[in-house]
């Protein structure tokens, strides 16, 4: 951002806000069509160096980005057909306080639009306007000269990510119980390291066998979890055990005393209902934890095996108003022409508009 923005955003009075998620509106009166008002605050946002996230003909939404590259705030601007133009600021932390870092992100906006907007006299209005429909068209559009070929072979195998998963089951499981046995384990935050690394590592699985199956990825990140869970308890057993003063005693034992003794959080006493809960919720919560690293890694995959300029190709014909069959035709000319390369195109398509909508979360 530029100096001279910078100074103004020190000088912009703070509106404080208290809430869950607090948040910061307001509205202005604007004399432009929604879509040119909405290609404005794209530029606003450029200039603002905040990073953009999704666009339409009516909205626009960018996030405030920290000095480590961590979204604050979240800015979304909507503009309606009366001539009216509302500009949202909304916390993304979960604070009750936001020390008025919202209404500082609105008034910012909303004095580097204006700036814009002063700027712009009906010839540059009518330019903006042929330009947006040239790029919505895609008129300028060139088809690549050397188009990417389509890949050999595209396996769809669960064989790695099996071996990956189990593999990585049977270590964490180790690490975990070896931690709690000897006191380095931390409620939650060794659910969530856990669950990163199966994640990882079952992605990994995944994208070598170019497993994009969904179904059949939640039923193997499920094996896995209860595999891990299961070794958890053996393991931490077989840990206990081995410093010879509990020799006699069977799993089964060491978990009727655990659920006599009741669960233990400092000095409070959940009783056995907590040990019960706690056994119930750590598979659990691993589960949806690596569930949601695992969709966004599916998502990249099914992305990734496609070359853009291909992606480009079918999209264009789909602009054009082709149906899907008359686009497959298309890569068809371009040397795609077996039936599943095609359709990992349309995945890859399909899965960068879900992308998208996974980005303005």
């Amino acid at each position: 951002m530029e100096a001279k923005l910078k100074a103004i955003e020190k000088q912009i009075k703070r509106t404080h806000h208290f809430a869950w998620s607090p948040k910061h509106i307001e509205k202005i009166k604007i004399d432009m069509k929604p879509r040119l008002a909405i290609h404005l605050a794209e530029q606003v946002f450029e200039e603002l160096e905040w990073e953009i996230v999704y666009q339409s003909h009516t909205e626009a939404e960018a996030y405030y980005l920290d000095r480590f590259n961590f979204r604050r705030e979240k800015v979304s601007v909507t503009a309606t057909s009366y001539g009216q133009l509302e500009v949202k600021s909304e916390s993304t932390r979960n604070e009750m306080w936001d020390q008025g870092r919202n209404s500082k992100r609105v008034r910012l906006f909303l004095h580097a639009f204006q700036k814009l907007a002063e700027q712009q006299d009906n010839n540059s209005l009518k330019t903006m306007t042929a330009d947006i429909e040239r790029k919505e068209k895609w008129e300028d559009y060139e088809e690549p000269d050397d188009f990417p070929l389509p890949p050999e072979s595209h396996r769809n195998t669960s064989t790695w990510a099996i071996i990956y998963g189990g593999l990585a089951a049977i270590l964490l499981s180790g690490v975990w119980a070896f931690a709690t046995v000897n006191d380095f384990y931390v409620l939650l935050l060794f659910e969530v390291l856990i669950a990163f690394a199966l994640a990882k590592t079952l992605s990994a699985g995944f994208e070598r066998g170019n497993f994009t199956y969904f179904i059949g990825v939640q039923w193997i990140l499920a094996g896995c979890v209860m595999l891990l869970a299961a070794l958890y308890h053996y393991f931490q057993y077989l840990f206990i055990v081995k410093t010879g003063d509990y020799l006699a005693l069977s799993l089964w034992d060491l978990y009727e005393q655990r659920l006599a003794q009741g669960l233990m959080i400092k000095d409070l006493n959940l009783g056995a209902p907590g040990w019960m809960i706690l056994l119930a919720l750590q598979p659990v919560l691993i589960y949806i934890i690596a569930l949601s690293i695992i969709s966004r890694s599916q998502l990249q995959l099914l992305i990734d095996r496609v070359p853009m300029p291909v992606i480009d190709h079918a999209y264009y014909h789909f602009l054009q108003g082709k149906s899907e069959t008359q686009v497959r035709g298309e890569l068809s000319k371009k040397g795609w022409k077996d039936k599943g390369v095609q359709d990992m195109v349309f995945e890859a398509m399909s899965a960068i508009s879900d992308s998208m909508e996974l980005n303005r979360e």
